[in-house]
């Protein structure tokens, strides 16, 4: 494994290390929510919300859709693919 795969693994497994991120991911995994969705069923404020799903996009666990006025958050599980 080099140096990159190493930094984007670590960063991947920091981002899974936050007990809500982990919270959200098990939602994520039955189905795409809107960060409204998220706030109202994990009893977390919207701006909660932002923040955690802005780590999870940036190490690509989660994928975002606008629509409208919201935004969908999907689970990718394609981040935990191990490099080629």
């Amino acid at each position: 494994m080099n140096d990159a795969d190493l930094d984007r693994l670590g960063r991947l497994y920091r981002a899974m290390g936050d007990p809500t991120r982990l919270r959200i991911l098990g939602v994520l995994a039955e189905r795409e929510a809107t960060g409204l969705d998220l706030s109202e069923r994990l009893g977390l404020t919207p701006p909660t919300i932002s923040h955690h799903m802005a780590r999870l996009v940036d190490v690509g666990l989660v994928r975002v859709t606008p629509d409208a006025q919201r935004r969908r958050y999907r689970l990718d599980l394609g981040a935990l693919r191990p490099p080629d």
